[in-house]
């Protein structure tokens, strides 16, 4: 007989007969007053959230909330306010004229796992009195669930101040989980509750995102200290982080002076997140880029040398690779861009000698010329009469054979004839003297 009464007082309770239903809608809102299912922690206490509001201005003259929980053998009152004294593991925390009905259960048990119900009674009349009922499913867990950790939404992007959170699960808010970042000190963490009534521990950080940033594996854990033991949980998210390309490096295998037509292999790498584009240029006569190939490998017959360069490039930004240079063995080198400046250097170098070597003639010829005129000049201007006397000899011309010619006149030159000439130009040489 009792077990009979125990089933169908269970019934009822589950079923939430009909006419309870009905006072419900016309006095209170009961519905949704509690969770379908949740989850304690062994060894720590747990909130039950309960609520529940009252319709229009009537208010019962008397409320009284019962908590009772069911196993699949009996039903057990863990919980009365009508009652003076409670004995039991449950406390009603909440003021049932505020429509607050949540309850606590301490020193949570495996044993606990049961479906709890929360009934009300409301007295309105001396002689109508009705009742309303909610039930909800507890489990009971061995171990806490792992830390959350959130982040902004959207792209993490460089040199972005950014606040990160970890979320630790709290069934107990007076004793809640310690929480710690692992690249952080600060432990400035606060319990909040949450719209469904229950509860969470959080703990923030800010970060100003570099580059280094990216891959970085961020790290939070939370220690419960239970009743029996201590337990840890933790969560990591690995960050990405937006940042244009950086440590571009060119290389050439085989390296130095290859000889000609060698293939060699060209590689370019950079740090970039979203990954780099890689364009490959050479120097041209003009000593600008122009574009040879593209992707991080290149294979390249060697016929010509020349210096080369590796762009990397993404959506934030760009950056050239140091110069590789791709030399010939037995060639001195020569790179396209070295062209233009030998020859114009060659063609300036050769034409100040050109210009030189046109004065020197120049100057040898006008040093020839201004001589004979200006000596010519000058002595006839100096010793004129000397000038008449040499005109005079040179009608006459001596031969070592003692004849000389006058002109028409043929006859032998004698010694008394030779002093005679000098004697006649004697005066003339004493007039220039002077």
């Amino acid at each position: 007989m009792e077990a009979m009464k125990t089933l169908i007082t269970l019934l009822l309770t589950v079923l939430h007969i009909s006419f309870t239903i009905d006072v419900s809608d016309n006095l209170a809102n009961f519905r949704n007053a509690l969770p379908v299912k949740m989850e304690a922690l062994d060894g720590t206490c747990f909130y039950i959230p309960c609520k529940f509001t009252y319709k229009g201005d009537q208010r019962p003259k008397s409320v009284c909330g019962k908590w009772t929980h069911a196993n699949s053998t009996k039903v057990s009152m863990v919980y009365d306010s009508c009652q003076e004294s409670n004995v039991g593991p449950l406390v009603l925390t909440g003021r049932l004229d505020q429509g607050d009905c949540t309850a606590v259960l301490y020193d949570v048990t495996p044993e606990y796992a049961q479906y709890y119900f929360f009934t009300i009674d409301f007295t309105i009349e001396k002689e109508f009195q009705f009742m309303l009922s909610a039930n909800v499913h507890i489990k009971v867990a061995e171990h806490p669930p792992n830390t959350t950790i959130t982040l902004p939404s959207g792209p993490l992007k460089e040199n972005e101040s950014i606040t990160v959170t970890c979320y630790a699960y709290t069934p107990c808010p007076e004793s809640p989980p310690q929480l710690k970042w692992h690249h952080s000190d600060d432990n400035q963490q606060r319990v909040e509750q949450l719209p469904d009534g229950t509860f969470t521990t959080k703990l923030e950080d800010t970060l100003t995102l570099t580059a280094e940033h990216h891959g970085y594996n961020l790290e939070c854990s939370a220690v419960y200290n239970l009743k029996r033991h201590s337990q840890q949980t933790r969560s990591s998210v690995t960050l990405s982080v937006l940042f244009d390309p950086r440590d571009t490096v060119a290389s050439i295998s085989p390296s130095g002076p290859v000889p000609f037509g060698t293939l060699v292999t060209m590689r370019c790498s950079s740090r970039a997140n979203p990954p780099s584009n890689f364009t490959w240029f050479m120097t041209d006569k003009n000593n600008t880029l122009i574009i040879v190939s593209w992707g991080e490998v290149w294979h390249l017959e060697v016929t010509q040398q020349g210096d080369f360069y590796c762009l990397a490039s993404n959506s934030l930004g760009q950056q050239t690779s140091t110069m590789l240079r791709v030399a010939i063995t037995g060639q001195p080198f020569e790179s396209l861009a070295d062209q233009p400046e030998k020859s114009f250097i060659q063609l300036i170098f050769a034409g100040v000698c050109a210009f030189l070597v046109i004065l020197l003639i120049l100057g040898l010829f006008l040093a020839w010329w201004f001589r004979g005129f200006f000596s010519n000049t000058f002595f006839a201007w100096l010793c004129p009469a000397q000038k008449e006397v040499l005109d005079d000899l040179t009608l006459v011309a001596y031969r070592n054979d003692g004849i000389h010619f006058d002109g028409s006149n043929t006859s032998v030159n004698t010694p008394a004839n030779h002093a005679q000439v000098q004697q006649s130009a004697e005066p003339h040489a004493t007039v220039c003297a002077i």
